[in-house]
């Protein structure tokens, strides 16, 4: 748990750099109630740059630096769609913090203590300005790490007993799409009438059509980039390297750590996984001997480099996804 509270606030700490309102308000006004509990304007801002941080960490390398403006869908930009789910997901924070107790989940002593030293660190890292303009004072940044731990915790207890097994019935099934057309006509006039039976099966044009791929609710918005990297995922798996930079001199305070899905078994390839560590550790000294401080350049350093290892040692091209945090 230390070791997930700790990257959670190392996370947070490259908020400095975000974008976003900074100016003055009243930090205690509630923007949202959850029973009896109130959400207070603070929890809301900071929760918000940290969701921030954290999706601007992983996805600016695939989307591009100016993401936030690109429409995404239903003429809804990133930034649109963002600000909405906020709110969201808070209360849905909150509802499982309310009912913790039904699942028996409560905060351990290592829990509180973790979370306490956490959010001490982010206050000493931070000065008073940045604080202010994300409301990142420490009640309000342990506040959200609590939250967060309870959620994680609730979300294991609640699916504890669940059956995940899937019948070959229940594999088989299929969703059902209906397209509606209107069977009225308004005439010149603007008056609306019924259209007769000859009228409703008259063919009036064709429509060249084809598959329609069929994803959860979506339908026809699966393109080829996404099959592709879903392919690339079930033949190879993907290796995530996660190392946290110091701000300016670039220096490597921690990691990096690997971690992979769907590429090796991890307690299996203990050695292949270190000598992948070790390989990283030479080629972030590399960068910072060469004074290379790019984010940029350096995930590509890190893609080229273990792409080549990994190719050379198991013969598999695994999609390689470097996250680099700023302190």
């Amino acid at each position: 748990m230390k070791k997930r509270v700790v990257a959670c606030i190392l996370a947070v700490a490259c908020i400095a750099s975000l974008t976003g309102c900074g100016s003055k308000f009243n930090g205690q006004n509630t923007v949202a109630e959850v029973g009896d509990e109130k959400v207070t304007a603070d929890v809301a801002n900071f929760f918000a740059r940290y969701q921030q941080a954290q999706f601007e960490t992983t996805y600016s390398s695939y989307l591009g630096d100016g993401f936030w403006d690109k429409e995404v869908s239903d003429g809804k930009t990133y930034e649109q769609n963002y600000k909405d789910s906020i709110i969201d997901t808070l209360e849905e924070l909150y509802i499982l913090d309310e009912h913790k107790d039904d699942y028996k989940v409560s905060l351990s002593d290592d829990d509180t203590k973790n979370i306490e030293d956490a959010a001490k660190k982010f206050a000493d890292s931070n000065d008073s300005d940045t604080k202010e303009a994300v409301s990142g004072d420490e009640e309000t940044v342990k506040k959200v790490l609590e939250l967060l731990t309870i959620q994680n915790k609730m979300e294991t207890a609640m699916t504890a007993e669940v059956d995940t097994n899937v019948s070959d019935e229940e594999a088989a099934q299929k969703k059902m799409q209906y397209v509606l057309f209107s069977t009225k006509t308004t005439d010149s006039d603007g008056n609306s009438t019924d259209m007769s039976d000859d009228e409703k099966a008259e063919v009036t044009g064709r429509v060249h059509v084809g598959d329609i791929m069929v994803d959860g609710l979506g339908v026809g918005d699966v393109g080829n980039i996404v099959l592709r990297d879903r392919q690339h995922l079930a033949e190879d798996g993907i290796i995530i390297v996660v190392l946290t930079l110091e701000s300016g001199s670039g220096q490597v305070l921690a990691g990096p750590d690997i971690v992979s899905r769907g590429f090796v078994y991890v307690r299996g390839a203990e050695s292949l996984m270190e000598d992948a560590k070790h390989l990283l550790e030479d080629k972030m000294q590399y960068c910072m001997d060469k004074g290379i401080t790019d984010w940029g350049k350096i995930k590509n350093e890190i893609k080229d480099s273990l792409g080549d290892f990994v190719w050379k040692e198991t013969k598999r091209r695994p999609m390689i996804m470097p996250i680099i945090m700023e302190v």
